[in-house]
């Protein structure tokens, strides 16, 4: 499952990129809690087989899919933000 591998390397990243900017535990966590969550969505929902195939449309869909979930604004802002 190529995007699954290429979404935990990208994921790792970001993370180490965080950390290196000094941003704290917290708010790395909280951005990596929407990172999974859309990485998760990204693999079950879509038929997309590496991130070079993500695109704008990808993107409004999963922005669509968040704001049918029964969270708050802020807290579906704080999803899409990474």
């Amino acid at each position: 499952m190529r995007i699954k591998n290429e979404t935990d390397r990208a994921t790792r990243q970001f993370i180490e990129m965080m950390r290196g900017l000094g941003w704290s535990e917290h708010t790395v966590r909280a951005y990596e809690r929407g990172v999974m969550f859309f990485v998760r969505w990204l693999v079950k929902e879509t038929a997309i087989e590496s991130l070079r195939e993500v695109t704008t449309e990808t993107i409004e869909a999963w922005r669509a899919e968040l704001c049918g979930w029964k969270i708050s604004a802020a807290t579906c802002d704080l999803r899409f933000s990474p």
